[in-house]
């Protein structure tokens, strides 16, 4: 079965919706060396997500890519959603997050 892709972007704290994965930055910070996202990530199919697996780009004021930080959920069941969150160590000045979901169960 080939793997299927699930993109959800999100800038700050945008919401993002891509087919049966949601993702929402609702909160992002960058303090003290620490570049953090905390997401609600929301299954919208009427089937478990067995993985879910996110990488969040964190982007300096030009937008351009400094590091990527990366979360899992495991078992999201089907209409359920779950927070999680993504960090960078850094001493760059962050100002914007990017973060894309890969349904792994796929």
């Amino acid at each position: 079965m080939s793997r299927l892709l699930i993109f959800a972007a999100a800038l700050a704290a945008t919401p993002a919706v891509a087919a049966e994965i949601e993702i929402e930055v609702q909160n992002f910070t960058s303090k003290n060396g620490i570049a953090r996202a905390t997401m609600l990530v929301k299954n919208t199919s009427n089937e478990t997500i067995r993985d879910v697996y996110i990488d969040c780009a964190f982007l300096g004021r030009d937008k351009r890519a400094v590091g990527i930080g990366k979360a899992n959920i495991r078992n999201l069941p089907a209409r359920g959603d779950a927070y999680t969150d993504a960090s960078l160590v850094t001493n760059d000045d962050i100002k914007f997050v990017d973060c894309r979901g890969i349904d792994g169960s796929r």
